[in-house]
């Protein structure tokens, strides 16, 4: 075997691979992503990336490239796929750093990491893999942020990893208070029957003892 080179374990450019189509009515992120991962494995040159992209797209999205093409006879593929987003993703990607930032856990960990995900792909640029973990704890919910930071995670997939098990932890924790303050504060009321019983028993009045009639008094003759 020769030496090894880079590239060496890249996809031959002869397999066959299926070039994704887009047509503009859902996020381009995954797309672009995966535009980008056929043009690594076929090693397709920088200048045809554009061109390439465009031939798959549909409906809307080809309308758009015909626009877009037409302002920028030349584009950069890196370019195009910022105007991509811009035209096709969420209107807050127009600031994808700002997003990121101020992006906060609202619901689940795994919505959290999905979402945290897809803001990081988009701004990915702007910020360096050492900013990540900061990026990605600031925006976790306060108690989970404190327990996951103690931990100091190193990269963000331990940092990713870290959050579901506290989380988890943090769920099961709360779950078992639950239970045991409904325990705590049961309250079992009377049986009706048993409420009725001790009414119907006849006991001795005072109406009845000073010769005093009422609605509810019996009145009973006996003899000595």
């Amino acid at each position: 075997m020769g030496p090894h080179t880079p590239g060496h374990n890249r996809v031959p450019r002869y397999a066959k691979l299926d070039f994704p189509t887009y047509d503009g009515s859902t996020d381009p992120l995954i797309w672009l992503h995966r535009c980008d991962q056929f043009f690594y494995n076929q090693r397709t040159h920088n200048e045809d990336h554009f061109h390439l992209a465009a031939f798959h797209m549909l409906d809307e999205a080809l309308l758009w490239y015909h626009q877009i093409n037409s302002e920028h006879h030349v584009l950069d593929w890196y370019l195009c796929k910022e105007y991509c987003i811009l035209r096709f993703g969420p209107p807050a990607r127009s600031n994808p750093l700002g997003d990121m930032v101020n992006f906060k856990q609202t619901g689940t960990i795994e919505s959290y990491q999905k979402q945290f995900q897809e803001r990081l792909a988009c701004a990915s640029r702007f910020v360096s893999p050492s900013q990540y973990v900061n990026l990605f704890t600031v925006g976790l919910m306060e108690a989970l942020r404190l327990e996951v930071e103690l931990h100091d995670p190193q990269d963000l997939v331990h940092a990713m990893n870290l959050a579901r098990t506290i989380g988890a932890k943090q769920r099961v924790r709360k779950e078992s208070l639950g239970h045991q303050c409904k325990r705590l504060f049961r309250y079992d009321p009377p049986l009706e029957d048993s409420v009725e019983a001790e009414q119907d028993e006849p006991v001795i009045s005072v109406h009845a003892m000073i010769g005093m009639h009422i609605s509810n008094t019996m009145k009973v003759y006996a003899g000595l």
